[in-house]
């Protein structure tokens, strides 16, 4: 269940836990669409739960480095 209550953090957790309905999903969703370092985090999360699931992931580490470069990018006052 969304709550206007949850932070971005919790949010994207029960986004991908599956504990957010069809119906909740678009009003989640358009909660984060401005939120660039939490959307960037999914990645990372989504990568722990794969692994802490027993998932062999195929990443020698190339997101991660996408990612900082990108935090480090827009730290810069270079992004669009």
């Amino acid at each position: 269940m969304v709550s206007e209550k949850m932070d971005n953090n919790e949010l994207i957790s029960a986004v991908l836990d599956g504990e957010v309905s069809p119906d909740e999903l678009g009003s989640a969703l358009a909660k984060l669409h401005n939120a660039r370092e939490e959307r960037d985090a999914v990645t990372v999360y989504q990568l722990i739960k794969d692994a802490v699931g027993g998932i062999r992931v195929l990443d020698d580490g190339y997101t991660v480095r996408i990612l900082r470069r990108l935090a480090e990018h827009r730290a810069a006052g270079k992004s669009r």
